[in-house]
């Protein structure tokens, strides 16, 4: 996590596509291989107020179907916490 993130990791990966999930903005590339793996970067923009993180960026790498899938699910259940961590109650 970070302002300055290294996306996407590879320059030659392939076209940037823009969309959200769980309502952040965020930028992706799919790469699907020959040999029926998938490589993905995703790039999440949290906030563009100036407070750390305003980027996130997840990626894996040569995986098959069910680990991507699995990769896909963590990757989707982003979502800011209701408080931050130490944030003391009302």
């Amino acid at each position: 996590m970070g302002n300055q993130p290294d996306f996407p990791k590879e320059k030659a990966a392939g076209p940037i596509q823009k969309g959200t999930i769980n309502g952040f903005h965020t930028e992706s590339i799919t790469q699907q291989k020959p040999d029926g793996t998938t490589s993905r970067e995703v790039l999440f923009h949290l906030r563009d107020n100036g407070i750390w993180p305003e980027r996130m960026h997840c990626w894996y790498a040569n995986l098959r179907a069910k680990e991507s899938a699995e990769a896909e699910q963590i990757i989707s259940s982003l979502h800011f916490a209701d408080k931050r961590i130490g944030e003391k109650g009302p």
